[in-house]
């Protein structure tokens, strides 16, 4: 049986293990790098501010799955639409186009893990990028942007 982590991990409240990240207008704070499971997976704590989310994008690598902490998320998975709210688990297996938008009054606060785990180094690397080169940077993490961000 291979061990995946070698080293326990603990990140406190408010703590990243890395920069944390600003991405349109959310927060990321990285939880669990994926330096810590081999690769496997990553974690993510995420803070979305009112009228903030990505747009419609699909990733052919990686799997990513929400659990709402506080707040709600309206999200659209594969031309369906879901509200999730305080502990909901939402599941965008790879392949699957899908967005979110916090359409509240107040922060949403959610645990974004993806599998395979690398996908934290496209966050670092986006929130320095130029939205010109916003999408060519997507592609080359085997993303691709699909529409726009949700509207009511």
């Amino acid at each position: 049986m291979t061990t995946l982590v070698t080293e326990p991990v603990v990140t406190a409240a408010g703590e990243s293990r890395i920069v944390p990240i600003m991405l349109m207008g959310q927060e990321l704070l990285l939880k669990i790098g994926s330096q810590d499971t081999a690769g496997v997976f990553s974690v993510f704590e995420l803070k979305a501010p009112p009228m903030s989310g990505p747009p419609l994008h699909v990733h052919t690598r990686e799997d990513e799955w929400f659990y709402i902490l506080a707040g709600e998320l309206t999200f659209q998975l594969d031309g369906r639409r879901i509200v999730a709210g305080p502990g909901a688990s939402v599941l965008a297996p790879r392949n699957v186009p899908h967005t979110f938008q916090n359409f509240g009054d107040t922060v949403v606060e959610a645990l974004v893990m993806m599998t395979p785990g690398p996908l934290e180094n496209f966050f670092v690397q986006s929130a320095s990028t130029p939205m010109d080169q916003f999408e060519e940077l997507m592609n080359s993490y085997g993303m691709q942007i699909l529409g726009p961000p949700l509207t009511r």
